[in-house]
């Protein structure tokens, strides 16, 4: 009678090692942590395009090129991490870099739009300007994702150059809606 109890317990205490053994496992080394980031971000589309205006010539019609008020509009594939819709995440500046219209940026959430409106409303006419989205690194801070993923080159360029026109700014540029019953 105890023979058949110790038996019994030995069955169950090699049952429970064996689960102990199961669980613990042949751990080398410490597991690399997951980053929990979903893939890159990727500019859809840009306004104006990469190349518009360049095609004027010098005595072309005052409406050839961008509008002079246009704002910039960088159309994303993921939503953004709101702190890096700032202005150093892009460059934008005509001839050289110390040569920027300064700007206000502003991101819509919805329509995954960050949009970079410059201030006084107005580029310079007849003038090219360059733009160049960053992306982040040790330097500059670039567009991320909302999960910190960082933006990555698509087939949509990151670095693209436009021509202004030469056509007078309309002083309301941006009408204001009015609240209507």
């Amino acid at each position: 009678h105890v023979a058949r109890a110790a038996a019994a317990l030995l069955g169950k205490l090699s049952i429970v090692v064996a689960v102990c053994a199961a669980l613990a496992g042949c751990d080398e080394g410490e597991p690399e942590p997951d980053e929990g980031r979903g893939p890159p971000v990727h500019v859809l589309a840009t306004h104006p395009v990469a190349g518009a205006g360049l095609e004027c010539p010098i005595d072309a019609p005052d409406d050839c090129g961008v509008a002079r008020n246009t704002v910039l509009q960088i159309r994303l594939d993921r939503y953004l991490l709101p702190v890096t819709a700032i202005r150093q995440s892009i460059k934008f500046y005509s001839g050289t870099e110390q040569v920027s219209p300064f700007t206000q940026p502003e991101y819509d959430v919805v329509e995954r739009v960050l949009l970079y409106r410059p201030l006084g409303n107005a580029l310079d006419s007849r003038k090219t300007y360059t733009v160049e989205i960053l992306i982040p690194d040790e330097t500059n801070a670039g567009l991320r994702a909302f999960d910190g993923a960082p933006l990555e080159a698509g087939p949509v360029p990151l670095k693209f150059d436009f021509h202004t026109n030469d056509l007078p700014v309309d002083p309301e540029p941006y009408p204001i809606e009015t609240a209507s019953c």
